[in-house]
Parts: structure tokens; C-alpha cells; sequence
């Protein structure tokens, strides 16, 4: 099955066919583009601790997608960080809440190098030795985690906000959890999770789009399908009662993170952009708000905010460094109480949204952008060139609607890592 996609408004198209094997295949053409960039995503992020495979249920310790990531890069001849360097290609792999996606970009020998990504990924080589080797590794990378500050204060709020929902979880996982991973853990999770069916190929470049399909067919033509039933816990709509989270750590000065609980509802798209958009119009760049904040010193560039929403979470949050925690995060929300007063300012709304679609618009002289843009959304159910569509149909009512329904005044946590005396 095949289609083509196309946005007329950003004069792009976008080739979608799914494989006999069931492999979902996003091409994107760049004609004249030197840089070719390649993903395989694997269905199978840090929240997915809890499945059927086949009709049959698993549980799984945290940690386990990052851990199989980690093995996917070894092989009992090859190092595959060697293959990929040899062919003049860079070659690396992340897990997030969602999925686990491997990637490469190259400007040359990109058949080869999809041919090798391929083996990579879908040849599993553990050992018990190996395995035991690699929860020494994964552990170093944990406590330095741990020692993070600004990993420490968004995952302290994640904490705060979610009661059963696995996305408050580490996506490394802790001592303890990857202490209970096995080989024949690994391996179930292997066969159940990195099958054809649950994956997707996302290429952007300037290459032959027939060779691509060709290895991608080749690869996956033998391998079995597996059906899939994640399983999330229920999660209130309220946060737990109690009070905000303070840790202290060497920091030059105290960071924050405020974070809003939204509710999870099926049309994540048109919340995801219509929310981001509200985020720029309280403290974006151009705000009133920031640009009094900078002026008195209490923000600084490095003052951002973010909206992410998935299959048990969706979250709201402003987050930076200052060196009066309280007064910023008391200015936030009275600029938000005045937008559900008042209303939005239709003008600068119309501005906002024009900037953010001209970013998005900038985003494909990017092929590693707009394709790992497309790895995101293809586990949350809809394509790179949904946004522009949904962005222009976004008007100033459904931002007034968005500030009610996020921000909501006794569904928010203050983290903050303050300064050790």
C-alpha cells in the first residue's frame, strides 16, 4: 500500500508505503540535498513496561527499551560504530518516552549504510556476560544522570505530577530495575517489539527511492509479525496531594521547572500545537513578561518552555534558572490569569502563530530535522505535514480554550534544585 503526501502551502511531498512485511516507510525527496539521513523506529519507548505479545502479558523492570538500544550496537565480529565510520557516516541511537530510534546520516554510500542499519537493529547478540557487563556501563550512565541538575529538576516535577503513569519514570531506569534484566528477558522483548510491524523507516535526502524500499523489503521480508497491546495504569486526572519538590545540588543558581498536568485526550495534535503556541504568547521571546524578567535580571536565554503529550501524560512547563524562583513562578501565573480573564491579544496571537509556522517551514532545510520530526510522530499517529494544516486552522477561541483547560490553578507542581549553601 502506497501514498503520496503532499502540502502544497510548503511545496514538500512525502512517500508512504508499508511493506508485505508490515514496515511503515516515510520517504521525504530533497532533491539537491548533499546530507542523507535514515531512522528506524522501534515502537517500544521507557513507558512500555507492560504488554501483551501475541495475547500473552509481560512485565518488564524500567529501563529495559534504553538497555536493548545499548545491545543493538553490539555484534559478535562487527563494531558497527567502525562499519558506519568506514563508510564515512555518522551512526547513534536514542530511547525516549515513546520509542527507540536508530539513526545514521551520510553523504555517501547511503544503500550500504541502510543495508548495515538494518543488520544492526534487527540481529540481537546478547550473552549473560555481556548483558552483566552492560549494567555496569548503564549504571555509570545513571548516576551521571543523577548528577545532572537539569535532569534532576524535570524529572523531579514529572514525579510530582504523575502518580501510576510510567513516564515519572527514569528513562535509564535505576540500579535496582536493570539489576532484573536478563538475556531471556531481553530477548522477549526483542522478538515482541522489533518486529516489522511495529517499526517505521524515515529517509530524507536526495537518493534512489526504489533502492531504499528494495533494502527495506529485503530485510524485513522473512521476519514474523507480532501483535501488540500496551498496557498503561490508570492515571488521575489531579495530581497527589503535597507540596513542591526541593532538592539541593551545586548549582550557580536555583533551577525550576513549573509544570502544568493536562488531561490525555485523543486529538494530541491540535493540543500539542495550539498549546505551544499559548506558551509563546505568556513568556515567549517577544513577551512582555520575559522581556521584564530579562530586564531585572530574574531570567535569563537560557528560560524555555514546552508542551509534550503522549499515550498517559500530557504536560505543560516553564522552566530556566533564577535567582528568585518564587517571584518568576508568581509572574507566570498571573500573566496566565489575566490571558483567562481577558482573553488572548488577537494581534500578537496572529504573530505568534506566524512565527511558529515560519519556523516550521525553516525546519525543512533540515533533513535530520524533518525526519527525526516524522520518527516522533509516527508512534503519536500523525505526519510532519499535519502541523501546518493544523496551525492554520488554530483561531484565537481555541487558545482561549487551551489556557482553561491546561492551566489549571490546583493542577501544578513547582520543582526546583536550589543552591547548596
Amino acid at each position: 500500500m502506497e501514498k503520496t503526501l503532499e502540502s502544497k502551502s510548503l511545496k514538500e511531498s512525502m512517500i508512504v508505503r508499508t511493506l508485505p512485511s508490515g514496515l511503515k516507510c516515510f520517504i521525504i525527496p530533497k532533491a539537491g540535498f548533499t546530507e542523507k539521513h535514515a531512522m528506524l523506529c522501534v515502537d517500544f519507548g521507557s513507558m512500555d513496561l507492560e504488554f501483551e505479545a501475541d495475547g500473552k502479558k509481560i512485565t518488564t523492570p524500567e529501563g529495559i527499551a534504553h538497555f536493548l538500544e545499548h545491545k543493538a550496537f553490539e555484534d559478535e565480529k562487527l563494531d558497527y560504530f567502525d562499519e558506519f565510520t568506514k563508510l564515512s557516516a555518522n551512526v547513534n541511537a536514542y530511547t525516549n518516552f515513546n520509542s527507540t530510534v536508530y539513526y545514521f546520516s551520510a553523504n555517501e554510500n547511503f544503500k550500504t549504510c541502510l543495508e548495515l542499519l538494518f543488520d544492526m537493529v534487527l540481529n540481537l547478540y546478547v550473552t549473560e556476560k555481556s548483558v552483566e557487563k552492560e549494567k555496569g556501563i548503564i549504571e555509570q550512565e545513571i548516576s551521571m544522570y543523577d548528577d545532572d541538575p537539569s535532569w534532576r529538576v524535570y524529572f523531579n516535577m514529572l514525579q510530582r505530577l504523575y502518580t501510576n503513569s510510567p513516564v515519572r519514570n527514569e528513562i535509564a531506569g535505576s540500579a535496582e530495575s536493570i539489576a532484573r534484566i536478563d538475556v531471556k528477558l531481553l530477548r522477549k522483548c526483542f522478538e515482541s517489539f522489533y518486529n516489522p510491524a511495529n517499526m517505521a523507516l524515515v529517509c530524507a535526502g536526495d537518493f534512489d527511492i526504489d533502492e531504499i524500499f528494495g533494502v527495506a523489503d529485503k530485510k524485513t521480508q522473512n521476519l514474523k509479525s507480532v501483535n501488540i497491546v500496551k498496557i498503561y495504569p490508570d492515571e488521575p486526572v489531579k495530581i497527589a496531594p503535597g507540596k513542591d519538590v526541593y532538592e539541593k545540588m551545586s548549582v550557580s543558581k536555583p533551577l525550576f521547572c513549573l509544570g502544568y498536568k493536562d488531561m490525555v485526550k485523543p486529538d494530541k495534535l491540535h493540543d500539542m500545537v495550539s498549546t505551544k503556541i499559548l506558551l509563546d504568547i505568556i513568556s515567549g521571546g517577544s513577551s512582555e513578561l520575559y522581556n521584564r524578567l530579562y530586564r531585572d535580571g530574574l531570567l535569563d536565554s537560557g528560560f524555555g518552555m514546552d508542551y509534550s503529550n503522549g499515550s498517559c501524560y500530557a504536560t505543560a512547563m516553564f522552566s530556566g534558572a533564577s535567582k528568585d524562583v518564587e517571584k518568576v513562578c508568581a509572574e507566570i501565573a498571573k500573566a496566565i490569569e489575566n490571558i483567562k480573564t481577558s482573553g488572548a491579544d488577537k494581534d500578537v496571537f496572529q504573530r505568534i502563530r506566524k512565527k511558529q509556522l515560519g519556523r516550521y517551514l525553516r525546519s525543512f532545510n533540515s533533513v535530520s530535522t524533518i525526519a527525526g520530526m516524522q520518527a516522533d510522530f509516527y508512534t503519536k499517529g500523525f505526519n510532519i505535514f499535519d502541523i501546518a494544516e493544523v496551525m492554520e486552522s488554530i483561531g484565537i477561541d481555541d487558545i482561549n480554550n487551551r489556557v482553561n483547560e491546561c492551566f489549571k490553578n490546583d493542577n501544578f507542581c513547582l520543582s526546583v534544585i536550589d543552591k547548596v549553601k
